[in-house]
């Protein structure tokens, strides 16, 4: 372990996601959604790696989690596999805060032929292989890789910690980034910058496969909520996002500035928060949606 790497493993925040709402109708309205989402992607997850939407599927579980999980999968097309080495030989290929939990296993799900030419790409310790295996595009393989090697590992900080400014996009592959904390996880990775193309239609390709297994109506409601404005900010470990309808921090990277993104949004939700100060001021530009 590197002297950075044993930094953070000493100072990484534990896990966490904390939520408020802006009323008690707007969250009744719009929690019931997002869960459905969050259990839907969580669910979802490994049919999608069945159709290969998804090449691998990489868990973290403790041992018996795996062990119901194989016995589930037992009648299925897809393999499950322990992926094990050193400590030394995973932090090659993961950040040590996904290590973290050393009673957790880490468990390779999918078709048998990328499963062994996963396994394979590990033992020759060769990491962009086992990358690009489990369907991380070339340029997201590159940034995450220099990430393992500094104190940040997400690709979006250091982009923005580098232009040392507040950043105003409109983007939906952004707007999925900041809303993953709250289970809406549409891809195993850090995207490398939030206009990476591939990812982008990484995101594509599962929203169509989710709408062609007849989830058109959740479909609906993500790209509702993708198209929101939204305010978020990070420093010291800590994000906060504002929403019309909530606000909820989590932990990220540790970083000694202050890192602000500003989507502008196109629609605003139904319930969402009036107000004076960004992103409860609806201005001319953003239309209220009925969901």
């Amino acid at each position: 372990m590197t002297i950075e790497q044993q930094m953070i493993y000493e100072t990484h925040l534990h896990d966490f996601c904390r939520i408020s709402w802006v009323s008690e109708e707007a969250k009744a309205y719009w929690y019931p959604r997002i869960q459905c989402l969050t259990t839907l992607f969580q669910n979802q997850a490994i049919a999608l790696t069945s159709k290969e939407v998804f090449p691998l599927l990489i868990k973290r579980l403790y041992p018996h989690e795996a062990d119901e999980l194989s016995e589930q999968l037992q009648e299925s097309s897809l393999k499950i596999n322990h992926l094990r080495g050193t400590r030394k030989k995973l932090l090659e290929i993961f950040p040590v805060t996904f290590l973290n939990d050393q009673v957790k296993e880490t468990i390779l799900i999918g078709k048998k032929k990328h499963v062994d030419q996963a396994l394979d790409a590990f033992n020759k310790s060769d990491s962009n292989k086992f990358l690009e295996i489990i369907g991380m595009p070339i340029c997201c393989i590159k940034s995450y890789l220099e990430g393992l090697q500094t104190t940040i590992y997400n690709g979006l900080l250091r982009t923005i910690l580098k232009e040392q400014k507040k950043k105003e996009l409109n983007n939906q592959l952004l707007s999925y980034l900041l809303y993953k904390p709250l289970g809406l996880d549409l891809l195993q990775y850090e995207p490398c910058f939030f206009d990476c193309q591939q990812s982008e239609q990484n995101i594509n390709n599962v929203i169509n496969t989710l709408i062609d297994k007849g989830y058109n109506q959740e479909m609906l409601w993500l790209k509702e909520i993708l198209s929101w404005p939204i305010s978020w900010s990070g420093l010291h470990g800590i994000a906060e996002v504002k929403t019309p309808i909530n606000k909820f921090m989590y932990n990220i990277d540790a970083t000694a500035k202050k890192v602000e993104l500003i989507i502008t949004g196109s629609n605003y939700p139904k319930l969402g928060a009036k107000g004076l100060a960004f992103p409860y001021r609806i201005n001319h530009s953003i239309k209220e949606a009925i969901a």
